[in-house]
């Protein structure tokens, strides 16, 4: 069984607004694949920390990659950067990300989200992850972000890995061979919407499901945020990830973020 994990660590700043990245390790550490959105690098707000730097030396994790959706300059560090991060304990084979849809707000400060895909080797199987992070506030604007997610992950099956076609010559491909584009696949992150919206709608209709209504649990009472009432993080597979023995948690003692982890233990290809 795997541990996945998604935790949107706000900066690594928890409810008392202190910026703490052990608290953020101290929740997730024991996930196998772990998903996180709103990494900081090099922002006033987060003191200056490099949180990719400052989580992968608190974290098991052998293997991560990280993609920012907002990338500035920074007068003195380089760059400015804020995005979402994958970590595994098993080889990363490829990654990439896509810019999301997105458009001014006249009330709402808006960045640029991303959904980011890995490919992970894990002793169960090969696994398709995607990350994101859709935008707040406005609800027609992630039902696109939705949709195009839905679009992207639809065509990288059909597409193949992050190279193929033929007559790849070793200058090409270091001779070796293309990576895979497996059909199970994991979306996981802060959607910003609960299992009532459009966007939800949207990625069920995709051909995924949500293993929190597949394994019988109550929307009842059930949240995602410190600040929120209903589940707004989300992990949604193919069906070949849930089986009898899948289980599914949110950690609300988790006080680092005002966002709480989200958990699934599951077998790829179990169905």
């Amino acid at each position: 069984m795997i541990n996945l994990a998604t935790y949107n660590i706000q900066y690594c700043m928890g409810l008392d607004e202190k910026i703490d990245p052990d608290r953020i390790a101290d929740a997730v550490g024991g996930a196998d694949i772990l998903a996180l959105q709103e990494v900081d690098r090099f922002w006033e707000r987060s003191e200056d920390q490099d949180q990719v730097k400052e989580l992968t030396r608190r974290l098991p994790h052998v293997h991560h990659v990280f993609a920012p959706g907002i990338d500035v300059h920074h007068p003195r560090l380089g760059r400015r950067q804020h995005g979402v991060m994958i970590l595994s304990r098993w080889p990363i084979l490829s990654h990439r990300a896509a810019p999301l849809p997105m458009r001014p707000h006249p009330d709402l400060f808006v960045g640029q989200s991303l959904l980011q895909e890995a490919v992970i080797a894990t002793p169960e199987g090969v696994l398709r992850l995607y990350n994101t992070h859709f935008n707040y506030g406005d609800e027609a604007l992630i039902a696109e972000q939705a949709a195009f997610s839905a679009a992207v992950m639809r065509q990288a099956l059909q597409a193949g890995g992050v190279w193929g076609g033929g007559n790849i010559g070793r200058d090409k491909s270091n001779g070796d061979d293309p990576p895979p584009m497996p059909e199970t696949t994991v979306l996981v992150g802060d959607l910003n919407v609960g299992p009532t919206s459009d966007a939800y709608r949207i990625l069920m209709r995709s051909g995924l499901v949500d293993p929190w209504v597949s394994l019988g649990q109550s929307e009842e009472g059930v949240t995602s945020s410190h600040l929120d009432d209903k589940r707004l993080d989300h992990v949604l597979c193919t069906e070949d990830c849930i089986s009898d023995d899948a289980q599914m948690w949110i950690d609300t003692k988790a006080v680092g973020s005002d966002h709480m982890p989200v958990w699934l233990q599951f077998q790829p290809g179990a169905a």
